[in-house]
């Protein structure tokens, strides 16, 4: 129960390279845009004041974004003007943490805690500690093996041992990482994803027909981003096997992966899977995409780059998926209000990657009354509402797509159970209750550890904040 008598938390949110702005239009909701947007949003909604520190990216955009109650955006200027991703954004971020210090000096009370939330902000969160004292928290997304450079696995070695606590999605994630960390550190704790109720819920009945999608297809979706790490491959081997060892014909569907301009955007033509083109077509999307690739080409090299390492990504899944026969739709993002008809519309959600194992996409699903099938853990309860299934192991994601395909009576008792397990357990609303008892636990050890040295004063002023956030979790 939230009461108003104690002060509320002032929580400094960092994104340091995904704005939840960049979200607004159609959402990737496995994006760490939409992920820092939501949960800024329900803090809010719970009395935390929350500032948003997110890299300015076009010279217009005012430094302080009055966005929702009791949520700022703050646009930081660090580096120039332009849409970068992580790696490009990596000599900025010391500029960032800077910044983010000058500003937090400026703000009467300063922060009582910092969230960093992606590896990279974790920077900025350091600085913030070292020069005001703020605890803070981080969120790892990925496990270990997949930071990407030695850099960056150094950087998840420091504040597995530096930060107040770890935060991970899924058990899976938190193993991973006890076992690199050899112990050294305070605290690692699971806050899961979550989902919007306003945004989300079954509309299976009609969403082939908004979609324009055949009524008779077997229907697979694979949310998530071109990358090794996203591992598409797995879903793509394991359509094929599902044909060549179950006689199963199914179409897959890859949302939410924004597909390159050149060498096409389809492994097949959009209208073999489509009898009509809905309002939002990957034709539209891909335009823009052209057009939004040939400014940040001019912009920073880095990202030139990253965009040619899509391109070959791209290319690479279009050849497998030629090769083994299978049916391939690379939708892009789509609008908001179109996501829950194609959750909707699919027979099976797939969720084969490691990387962030437990995303939005498999609570979006189980809002939706789709069953689930991949190596995810938490949501989703094995032989209840999917199935779960080891990483990277095509034949045994075939063997479940065949089992729900020949069941469909199991296939919607699946649905049931995970649409009522993901209200009851994974609305944001949840979710940052369950955050803000993360942050009460945190304050709580700062308390003590400042009691210990002596300082009573200051002591009882974080105390009276940890009274504020016990009582919104």
């Amino acid at each position: 129960m939230i009461t108003r008598s104690s002060p509320m938390l002032k929580i400094a949110l960092i994104s340091s390279y995904a704005s939840p702005l960049a979200v607004s239009g159609s959402v990737d909701c496995d994006s760490l845009g939409f992920y820092v947007g939501q949960l800024g949003s329900e803090l809010g909604a719970l009395g935390c004041q929350v500032d948003i520190f997110t890299r300015r990216d076009r010279i217009e955009q005012p430094q302080v974004h009055f966005w929702r109650p009791n949520v700022r955006i703050i646009h930081v200027p660090a580096g120039p003007p332009g849409v970068f991703g992580r790696e490009p954004l990596q000599p900025y971020i010391e500029q960032f943490g800077r910044f983010m210090v000058g500003f937090a000096r400026r703000q009467r009370g300063g922060y009582d805690i910092a969230h960093a939330c992606d590896l990279r902000s974790g920077c900025a969160a350091q600085q913030l500690r070292r020069t005001l004292g703020v605890p803070y928290v981080v969120t790892l997304h990925a496990p270990p093996a997949q930071q990407g450079s030695a850099a960056a696995v150094a950087l998840q070695q420091q504040l597995l041992k530096d930060a107040d606590s770890v935060l991970v999605l899924c058990r899976r994630q938190r193993d991973a990482l006890q076992g690199v960390s050899g112990g050294r550190h305070t605290r690692i704790d699971i806050v899961p994803c979550g989902f919007d109720p306003a945004l989300f819920w079954p509309v299976r009945l009609r969403a082939r027909v908004v979609l324009g999608l055949p009524t008779d297809a077997f229907l697979v979706l694979h949310v998530g981003r071109l990358g090794p790490g996203h591992d598409i491959d797995t879903a793509i081997e394991g359509i094929a096997q599902l044909a060549g060892q179950h006689a199963v014909t199914a179409r897959l569907l890859v949302l939410g992966a924004a597909v390159p301009d050149e060498g096409g955007h389809l492994a097949r033509p959009l209208d073999a899977l489509l009898s009509h083109q809905p309002c939002e077509t990957p034709q539209s999307t891909r335009s823009q995409q052209s057009s939004t690739s040939q400014s940040l080409d001019q912009s920073h090299p880095s990202v030139q780059s990253h965009q040619l390492s899509h391109l070959g990504e791209f290319n690479r899944l279009r050849d497998l998926a030629i090769r083994l026969d299978v049916e391939v739709a690379f939708l892009g993002p789509q609008p908001a209000s179109a996501l829950r008809h194609w959750y909707s519309a699919a027979d099976v959600c797939i969720a084969t990657s490691c990387y962030n194992a437990f995303g939005a996409a498999v609570l979006a699903a189980m809002a939706c009354a789709t069953p689930v099938v991949g190596c995810i853990d938490g949501a989703v309860v094995d032989g209840e509402t999917g199935y779960l299934i080891a990483p990277r192991d095509p034949a045994a994601l075939a063997d479940r797509l065949a089992s729900l395909h020949a069941n469909p009576v199991q296939a919607r008792s699946f649905g049931v159970q995970g649409w009522r397990r993901a209200h009851r357990h994974y609305t944001w609303r949840s979710v940052a209750q369950r955050l803000t008892a993360v942050y009460a636990q945190v304050l709580a050890g700062v308390a003590a550890d400042v009691a210990a040295d002596g300082a009573c004063e200051l002591a009882g002023k974080v105390a009276s904040k940890v009274g504020a956030s016990a009582s919104l979790a």
